[in-house]
């Protein structure tokens, strides 16, 4: 982790921001920490580091991106050794109450400790959704099951097994390709959840020609005619009906269209009518569509006949219902705007309301509605 967030003074936005650990770790993970020249920052300098880093929009400071963690402590007001490689912190949870578990693009990495590992998973799926939908996580475990496990549940594409998370994502330590630019997918609005490539950057030209007619492409399946039922004794039995050996059987279209003439009494020119035969299953289809359709209506009554009597007046409408109250919130993130969208609901905002800078850009502009408190 240290490695990680080091790296490029944590400007890299695949790099560490919250370290996530059970309680009974937590010995350990800090002795490691200091072991690497992480420095772990007291209640007061994390409080110093949550004003300067996190501005009042709760976007990432830009003076201080890039800077050493020794520059950085000073603009906070203390000091570190010469030999410390990032600064760590201890937040108590996840979302705008804790600002360091937002993306700081500097060597500052936050800590979180949590009874057991189901809630590991869960914090770590929240810090995701709070800011990072679709990117980067890392494990550092052996169990393969719960590796597995936090790979299923986790909102990002790119899941980590025991590397270092600058490293591991664009390639350098993993089969990952190499890229410095990661798509997130469509759950963060990308068209791509891949290391972008040059195959995502190029446009191909297809010369194709025709190999088959559309009728053989779309060709209806041929249901074989039911089998006839036996004819009475005193009857001829019935010619054999020639299966149909493609589309539809026209005969059969004629022989339902004149029964159906027939049904509503209107003559059919030209031969008798055609002798008793088995009704195919084309026949059946005709028939069912041509009863479906409506008659035709009832002829206008003549001028003459006595005019209806006046109807009364429709009722008044109803009022309209009383317009629903507005609550505007103090506080929108990313997660919350992609509630909104998929809910097809507006999102209130004064103006005194936080709004991420990651939200303020997935916001369609019927998301976020401006309002004032009455």
């Amino acid at each position: 982790m240290v490695a990680g967030k080091s790296f490029d003074y944590g400007t890299v936005c695949s790099s560490e921001q919250t370290a996530v650990a059970v309680s009974a770790l937590r010995p350990v993970v800090l002795e490691h920490l200091k072991n690497n020249n992480a420095y772990l920052c007291n209640d007061d300098q994390r409080k110093a580091l949550e004003k300067l880093l996190i501005t009042h929009s709760f976007g990432v400071n830009p003076k201080c991106v890039g800077q050493s963690p020794q520059k950085i402590a000073e603009m906070a007001g203390f000091r570190v050794p010469p030999e410390t490689r990032i600064l760590c912190a201890e937040i108590g949870g996840v979302g705008k109450e804790h600002p360091l578990s937002a993306e700081k693009l500097s060597p500052v990495l936050a800590l979180l400790f949590v009874p057991d590992f189901a809630a590991a998973v869960n914090a770590c799926e929240a810090i995701l959704r709070f800011g990072g939908l679709g990117h980067t996580c890392v494990i550092h475990a052996k169990d393969e099951a719960r590796i597995h496990e936090y790979a299923q549940r986790m909102p990002a594409y790119r899941v980590l097994v025991n590397t270092s998370s600058p490293q591991g994502s664009t390639g350098i330590t993993t089969n990952i390709q190499p890229s410095m630019t990661l798509g997130c997918g469509a759950i963060a609005g990308n068209s791509t959840s891949d290391n972008v490539g040059p195959q995502h950057l190029i446009n191909i030209k297809r010369l194709a020609r025709s190999v088959r007619l559309p009728e053989d492409a779309l060709q209806t399946p041929v249901v074989p005619d039911a089998a006839p039922a036996p004819a009475p004794a005193s009857t001829p039995a019935p010619q054999p009906v020639p299966a149909s050996t493609g589309g539809f059987d026209r005969n059969a279209i004629v022989s339902a269209v004149e029964r159906y003439l027939a049904q509503r009494g209107i003559a059919v020119s030209g031969a008798g009518a055609p002798p008793p035969r088995p009704v195919s299953v084309t026949e059946s289809v005709v028939d069912r569509f041509l009863n479906a359709r409506q008659r035709p209506a009832p002829a206008a009554a003549p001028a003459c006949a006595l005019k209806p009597a006046a109807q009364p007046a429709p009722p008044a409408p109803p009022p309209p219902p009383p317009q629903p109250e507005v609550t505007i919130v103090d506080f929108v993130c990313e997660a919350d705007v992609r509630a909104a969208i998929a809910q097809s609901r507006k999102i209130y905002i004064g103006p005194k309301t936080i709004v991420t800078p990651a939200a303020r850009e997935l916001a369609r502009d019927e998301t976020l509605v401006m309002a004032q408190r009455t």
